[in-house]
């Protein structure tokens, strides 16, 4: 699962409105567009927003508009939406996770020109599912920086240096879960 999907699952739209905007607003009841005073003929006099719990949503009746809680933070600071994401996962403390097997297939995008893969991932496959065990990592910010920064340094002179390396990175940065 994306990160910005377990966020906008796990993180209330409420929350996120309440603490971009200072209003608290009740669940079950319409409340204030956070864009109303910008984009509401009426400039956002009335209440016509209205929250769906089971989408963890907002949606405005004068906008016609919905927005998820990463969505919202990202139109509300003018941001895009991947840094919004960022801010949220640091806010909250909802890290990226992934599997083994998607982790092995972000690194089987690195360009094939460049290096002849299959043996490096084969033995990175092997030493990651020794491992994480149980198959899934905590993919914190922090360790996708390095780990980025690792496969970008991937070149046919050093991929044994690089193995070294990862596995240097599954040992001592990588929490299993």
């Amino acid at each position: 699962m994306r990160l910005s999907d377990r966020l906008n699952r796990d993180v209330s739209v409420l929350d996120v409105l309440e603490s971009l905007t200072g209003t608290t607003v009740e669940a079950f009841r319409k409340f204030h567009c956070p864009f109303g005073e910008f984009s509401h003929s009426d400039l956002g006099v009335d209440p016509c927003v209205r929250y769906y719990e089971d989408s963890n949503s907002i949606y405005c009746f004068r906008c016609c508009r919905v927005w998820s809680p990463v969505s919202l933070l990202a139109e509300y600071k003018d941001i895009p939406y991947f840094q919004a994401t960022q801010l949220l996962s640091d806010a909250s403390g909802i890290k990226e996770v992934f599997t083994v097997d998607e982790l092995i297939q972000k690194l089987q995008m690195i360009d094939e020109d460049v290096l002849d893969l299959s043996s490096v991932l084969k033995a990175f496959n092997i030493f990651v599912l020794r491992v994480a065990k149980n198959s899934t990592v905590v993919y914190t910010p922090e360790y996708r920086s390095f780990l980025e920064d690792l496969i970008q340094s991937l070149t046919v002179n050093n991929a044994f240096d690089w193995i070294e390396s990862a596995k240097v990175l599954f040992r001592s940065k990588f929490e299993t879960v």
